[in-house]
């Protein structure tokens, strides 16, 4: 379990980070607004989600080898959507270690 406190942890810290640099982003953006067109701005709205999905999906697809979770769909879900990825993919590690001390 003690392997499990320490993705939630990450991942905790890792969705915080991304959360304030997401928001302080958009924050720069509306000063950007008057200086881009629609076409413009909607790409640079939507360029971090994408990026931070991929980054997490990188990370959970890592984890999900270095810690041996089975875990079906859990990177393809992070790329559509990073929060819900993450949280798959806890309740899959919590659930790996819950039946791996069943074992013991």
């Amino acid at each position: 379990m003690d392997r499990v406190t320490k993705l939630i942890g990450k991942y905790a810290i890792i969705l915080s980070a991304l959360h304030l640099f997401h928001a302080s982003f958009d924050k720069y953006l509306d000063y950007l607004i008057a200086t881009t067109d629609a076409l413009e701005y909607a790409y640079l709205r939507i360029l971090p989600s994408i990026l931070f999905n991929i980054f997490v999906a990188i990370m959970i697809y890592a984890d999900k080898k270095r810690f041996d979770i089975q875990g079906r769909y859990v990177v393809l879900l992070t790329l559509l959507f990073h929060p819900i990825g993450v949280v798959l993919f806890l309740i899959y590690a919590i659930n790996s270690a819950r039946l791996q001390a069943d074992k013991k």
